[in-house]
């Protein structure tokens, strides 16, 4: 996987299959964001992982979308951060975020990684899947 086009979006097992349909994902909170959150760095994964998904871990599988921007059909805008309120905010200091402002074609999902979390922290996938192993 060529990394330099790659962005990075965070989401449960459940609801990407929830949320996909027709070949497209756009996440439950779209309609109220207006756009789908990702990241552009591997470290600034992890700090939202941290600030946003603790909890959620607890009982949800959670999965690193690696998307390749030169494959999307949307528009993506870096812009600054749009924290959610009531979670952290230890990512917001880490400048500009990839926005995509439609649905995420899935063919432009480059692979999928597993997040594992050990002795209380997270971490990166050292792997990435096929999308269809995960739908």
């Amino acid at each position: 996987m060529d990394l330099k086009n790659i962005i990075y979006h965070i989401v449960t097992q459940n609801d990407l299959e929830s949320f996909t349909k027709d070949g497209c994902y756009q996440p439950g909170n779209f309609s109220q964001d207006g756009f789908i959150h990702c990241t552009a760095e591997k470290s600034t994964s992890l700090l939202i992982l941290e600030d946003y998904f603790k909890e959620i871990s607890k009982s949800n599988e959670i999965l690193v979308l690696a998307i390749d921007t030169t494959k999307l059909k949307a528009e993506v805008k870096f812009e600054p951060p749009a924290p959610v309120q009531g979670a952290g905010t230890s990512h917001i200091k880490e400048g500009l975020f990839p926005h995509i402002y439609g649905y995420l074609n899935i063919d432009a999902i480059a692979g999928v990684g597993k997040v594992k979390i050990t002795e209380d922290k997270f971490v990166w996938p050292s792997t990435f899947d096929d999308i269809k192993k995960h739908l």
